[in-house]
Parts: structure tokens; sequence; C-alpha cells
């Protein structure tokens, strides 16, 4: 069961503050499609500094592939 968190304010949210418990769950707004993006995944392509805010827009849905268009939130994952 995943929990959603708030960690900053949606705007000032950076690649840097998300932890190995911490997922970014993105819904396409063109199919509906519901997306995790794990903080490891995050790292890897982006810079600490970063802003999710603004590279939202390279986002691409896996499963219509179209970018832009979403809406996203942090989630941190529960170990049960």
């Amino acid at each position: 069961m995943n929990t959603r968190i708030v960690l900053t304010a949606r705007f000032g949210l950076r690649v840097e503050d998300f932890m190995d418990c911490h997922v970014l769950t993105v819904e396409c707004l063109h199919c509906g499609h519901k997306g995790h993006v794990s903080a490891a995944t995050l790292r890897s392509m982006f810079k600490p500094y970063e802003r999710i805010k603004l590279i939202e827009h390279k986002l691409r849905c896996s499963q219509c592939r179209r970018t832009g268009g979403s809406h996203w939130y942090v989630e941190e994952i529960n170990a049960e």
C-alpha cells in the first residue's frame, strides 16, 4: 500500500528531494494511463537540482507515447 505524501510545494520539488522510499506517480491526461517513476530512475535521468515541475513535459506516457499533459504526485512506498 502506497501513501500519497507532500514533500514540499509542487514548484519547489527537486529530484534531490526524493528518497528511495518515494515514487513519482504520473497520470497521462491524454489516455488516463498511470505510471510510477522510482527515485533511482529520476536520479539517473535528471540532474539533482532539476525541479519536477520543469521536467514534467519531458515525461512520456509508456502507453500512448505522448509527452506533456500529465498530472503527478509523490507517494511513499510502504514496506509491508
